[in-house]
C-alpha cells in the first residue's frame, strides 16, 4: 500500500501518485455541536457552553443514567437520604432512639390511650416518653404477630395482640387471652376480624367469643396480611394477601374471591399490603402493585421502588410492612436475610420484571406521595434487620414509629404539605447526602468536557455545610470538588455560605476542563448541634460541551499535464474516476513520514471521501490538464 510520498508537490490517493500544483490547502470541518440547555431553556448562558441543571428532584429516587433532555427525568436522582418534596434539597427528618427494652426482637408496635407498646419478644411493654423508659406491661403466649389497636367492641376500647396459637386483649384495666389461633387482625364492620395459619377467618363482636367464617381456598401458610380496601362499589371490605396473590372477602356468602392481582408463589408476596387514598397496595419482593377497582374494570399499576433502575444494591431487599399516613405510603424494607428469598417473577403483572435480592443490605423506611419514592430513614448497619412499624399521634405528635436492631425509633410526620424554609420547627438529621442520576449527554459516542459546577445554596455557615463531589463514566468512587480561590468553600470543599459557589474542573488553578463519557454528582449536607438548622440546596448547574472528532478537508489540484511516476495522464486520469466514484473510502497522503516524533504510526495518513471534483480537460484522445479536487474525512 503507498502511504507516503517521496518528494515535495507529490500526493497519494487510492494507493496511486500524483503530482500536484502549488500547496495542498487545509482545514478543520467537523463541527462542533450546538450548546444544549436543559431544564431551563430561558437561561441566557456562555454561548459556547451547554448547561445542565438540577433544580428539584420532587419526582424521587431511582434513576441511575439519564441523557438530560427530559425534564421529567432531571427531577429524578439516583439515591439519597436527603428530603426531596421540596423546591430545595435538606437535610433527613431527625429520627430518635428511645430507650433500650427487653433486649429480643420486636414484634409489633402498638398504640393504646395515647401511649405507645411494643412487643419484645414475649415481653410486652409501654413507653413513657417523659422518662424515655419502657416498662413491661404482658408477657405474651408466644411472639406478636399482629395489633389492632384502639378498637371499640360493644362500648368497649381494646388493644389486641395476635401471638398465632392465641391473642391478649386490654381494656385500659385489665388484660385476658383468647386461645383462638389467629395471625392477623383487622377491625371491620363493628367487628374484630382474625385469620390463623391455615386462612381460617373468624370474627368477634367480643373478645373471647369467635365465630368462624370464611376459609382461603388455598393451602396452609399462604395468608402474609389482612387488611381493608374498596369494592367495585365502593364499599370497605375485607381483603386476605397471600403468597399467590390477593383475595377479596366475600361476607354475604363467607368466602374468599380470588381477586385480578394474582402473582407467582413467593414467600414475601403480601407482607406489605394495605389502602392509601382510594387504592390498595401490595407488596411482592421490593415490587409495589397498585390495586385499583371501580365498577368497569381492576387496573393494576407497579409503583415501587424496584421500578425504572430500581435501588442501589445494597439498599434493595423485601419489603416487609407498607403503612399508610397523611401525606404518603411508607414502606419498611428488610435488605438483610434477602439472599435467601430467591426471586421474584413479576411477569403476569404489565409492567413487571424479574426481582432478584442482594445478599444483604442496609435496611430503611421509604415513601411514595404518588409521583416519586424518597428515602425518609436508613440504618447504618448491613446486618440487623428493620421488623416493624406504626404510624400514630400518640403523645399529641404524629409520628412513625418503627422497631430496628431490637430497639424502638421515632420520627415526626407532617399531616400537610409544608416547606422547610418557612417553619423553625422541624428537626433535621445531623448528616445526609444525594447522587444524582448519571448524567450522559445524549450522545456516547462525542467527547465530553466538564468546565464548571455551580451550586446555590441557602442557609449555610461554618457548622451548617455542603460538599460537592463528582464520579466519573458510572464509577461509585468519587472525587470531592475543592476551590481554594473562593472564600466560599473552604479548603476541604465545604460551601460555608449563601449563594453560587463554583468549581473549575479539575481545579481553579487549571482550569481545562475534565473529559468524561457519564458524570454524576453527590452533594453531601451536615449541620452542627442545632437540630432545626438545615443547608439547603437549591440548584446545580453543570457547564460543560461537547466535542466532535477533529475531521479534516483538503483542497489539491493535480497536473495531468504529462505522464508521472510510470502512468500516463490518460492512466491517471482513469484512476482519479476510480477514487472519486468509488463507493468506499479511499487513502490520502502528502507527507513523506510514516510515523512522527511521537512515534505514532501514519499520523498523516487520511481516508477520505472526494466531495468535489472540477477541472480543465482536453478533447480527443487528449488527457492532459489539471483536476482540482476536495478530499474530506467522514
Amino acid at each position: 500500500m503507498t502511504t507516503t510520498v517521496f518528494r515535495e508537490h507529490e500526493i497519494t490517493l487510492n494507493n496511486y501518485r500524483y503530482p500536484i500544483k502549488g500547496p495542498v490547502r487545509s482545514g478543520l470541518i467537523s463541527t462542533d455541536p450546538l450548546k444544549i440547555v436543559t431544564a431551563d431553556t430561558s437561561r441566557d448562558t456562555h454561548k459556547n457552553l451547554s448547561v445542565v441543571s438540577w433544580s428539584n428532584f420532587t419526582r424521587g429516587v431511582g434513576l441511575d443514567r439519564t441523557d438530560g433532555e427530559s425534564k421529567e427525568e432531571m427531577e429524578r436522582a439516583w439515591y439519597g437520604t436527603t428530603q426531596l418534596r421540596y423546591d430545595r434539597v435538606v437535610l433527613p427528618r431527625l429520627a430518635t432512639l428511645t430507650a433500650a427494652g427487653a433486649g429480643s426482637d420486636i414484634g409489633v408496635i402498638s398504640e393504646y390511650s395515647n401511649v405507645i407498646y411494643a412487643a419484645f419478644g414475649t415481653d410486652f411493654r409501654s413507653y413513657s416518653e417523659t422518662t424515655d423508659t419502657w416498662s413491661n406491661v404482658r408477657t405474651l403466649a408466644a411472639a406478636a404477630t399482629d395489633q389492632a389497636s384502639n378498637i371499640r367492641l360493644n362500648g368497649t376500647v381494646y388493644m389486641v395482640i395476635a401471638q398465632g396459637s392465641d391473642y391478649d386483649y386490654y381494656d385500659g384495666s385489665s388484660w385476658a387471652r383468647s386461645t383462638t389461633n389467629v395471625d392477623y387482625l383487622a377491625f371491620w364492620d363493628d367487628r374484630l376480624w382474625g385469620i390463623d395459619s391455615t386462612g381460617q377467618l373468624w370474627y368477634s363482636y367480643s373478645p373471647g367469643t369467635e365465630t368462624n367464617d370464611a376459609q382461603l381456598p388455598i393451602e396452609n401458610s399462604t395468608i402474609t396480611r389482612l387488611f381493608l380496601g374498596y369494592d367495585s362499589d365502593g364499599n370497605s371490605i375485607l381483603y386476605a394477601a397471600t403468597t399467590r396473590g390477593l383475595y377479596a372477602h366475600d361476607a354475604g356468602n363467607e368466602r374468599f374471591v380470588e381477586t385480578q392481582l394474582r402473582l407467582p408463589f413467593h414467600p414475601d408476596n403480601g407482607k406489605g399490603a394495605d389502602s392509601w387514598q382510594s387504592s390498595m397496595y401490595i407488596s411482592a419482593g421490593l415490587a409495589v402493585n397498585q390495586y385499583s377497582i371501580d365498577s368497569d374494570r381492576a387496573v393494576v399499576r407497579p409503583v415501587g421502588p424496584d421500578r425504572d433502575h430500581g435501588l442501589p444494591s445494597n439498599k434493595r431487599g423485601s419489603i416487609v410492612q407498607i403503612l399508610p399516613s397523611h401525606n404518603e405510603l411508607l414502606i419498611l424494607v428488610d435488605a438483610v436475610t434477602a439472599g435467601s428469598q430467591g426471586s421474584v417473577f413479576m411477569s403476569e403483572v404489565p409492567g413487571n420484571s424479574d426481582h432478584i435480592d442482594p445478599d444483604s443490605g442496609v435496611s430503611h423506611i421509604m415513601g411514595w406521595d404518588g409521583l416519586g419514592w424518597e428515602s425518609k430513614w436508613e440504618s447504618e448497619d448491613e446486618t440487623v434487620r428493620i421488623t416493624n412499624a406504626h404510624v400514630s399521634n400518640a403523645y399529641n405528635d404524629y409520628r412513625i414509629w418503627w422497631a430496628h436492631n431490637q430497639r424502638v425509633y421515632h420520627m415526626d410526620l407532617p399531616v400537610n404539605i409544608i416547606n422547610p424554609t418557612y417553619v423553625t420547627d422541624m428537626a433535621f438529621a445531623s448528616s445526609g447526602n444525594l447522587e444524582t442520576s448519571d448524567f450522559t449527554g445524549g450522545q456516547s459516542e462525542v467527547d465530553k468536557l466538564a468546565v464548571r459546577l455551580r451550586v446555590e445554596v441557602e442557609d449555610a455557615s461554618s457548622d451548617e455545610t455542603v460538599i460537592m463531589a463528582f464520579a466519573l463514566n458510572g464509577s461509585t468512587s468519587y472525587t470531592t470538588l475543592t476551590n481554594t480561590y473562593s472564600s466560599d468553600v473552604n479548603a476541604s470543599g465545604e460551601i460555608t455560605s449563601d449563594g453560587k459557589a463554583s468549581y473549575h474542573f479539575p481545579s481553579v488553578t487549571a482550569p481545562t476542563g475534565t473529559d468524561f463519557r457519564s458524570i454524576r454528582f453527590k452533594t453531601s449536607l451536615a449541620r452542627g448541634n442545632t437540630t432545626t438548622n438545615s443547608p439547603k440546596v437549591l440548584k446545580i448547574d453543570l457547564e460543560w460541551r461537547k466535542k466532535l472528532p477533529a475531521l479534516w478537508g483538503h483542497e489539491v489540484v493535480i497536473d495531468l499535464s504529462k505522464p508521472y511516476g510510470g502512468s500516463s495522464s490518460e492512466q491517471m486520469f482513469e484512476n482519479l474516476r476510480t477514487a472519486i466514484e468509488a463507493n468506499t473510502r479511499s487513502s490520502f497522503s502528502f507527507r513523506s513520514r510514516d510515523a512522527n516524533d511521537a512515534g505514532a504510526t501514519n499520523p498523516y495518513l487520511y481516508y477520505v471521501d472526494v466531495l468535489g471534483a472540477t477541472g480543465v480537460e482536453q478533447s480527443g484522445n487528449n488527457f492532459s490538464g489539471e483536476l482540482t479536487l476536495f478530499l474530506a474525512e467522514v
